[in-house]
């Protein structure tokens, strides 16, 4: 009984053991939700730039909606198709970014968690939703 008490409190070679332990339960959550939280954030500025830009061109004339969303897209390493563009305008006009209106651009876009498995439909149940919307008014006229 005596020798086994002496195991017990011999705490020789113990710390390591047990910051590693301690780090690895500890410090791989913290690390995971950091890139998590980069991540969305990431494709949140996208979605923000998105519908920025895209009010932009529009009262410019200077590109169509779709290439500056595929051009956003690539730049912050999202899926264009997946994210969905509303335009709207307000007083409603037959050519939507008529002289003088007010446009209403909403971008939408799921922010997929990273290493969220696709197996049982998971990456989309954890997906985190984001929406941007933009009002601009359109300049009066040339």
């Amino acid at each position: 009984m005596r020798r086994w008490s002496r195991w017990w409190s011999n705490d020789d070679g113990s710390a390591s053991l047990e910051f590693i332990v301690a780090g690895v339960v500890l410090l791989m959550p913290i690390m995971y939700l950091g890139v998590a939280l980069n991540g969305v954030h990431n494709q949140a500025m996208g979605v923000q730039t998105a519908a920025r830009q895209i009010a932009r061109a529009l009262s410019s004339g200077s590109g169509s909606p779709d290439t500056v969303l595929a051009a956003v897209a690539a730049e912050y390493g999202m899926d264009p198709d997946a994210m969905r563009v509303e335009i709207s305008c307000r007083p409603v006009a037959d050519p939507c970014p008529a002289p003088g209106a007010f446009v209403t651009v909403r971008v939408t876009a799921d922010a997929v968690l990273p290493l969220a498995p696709a197996v049982l439909d998971i990456a989309q149940s954890t997906a985190i939703p984001l929406e941007s919307v933009l009002v601009h008014r359109m300049p009066d006229g040339p």
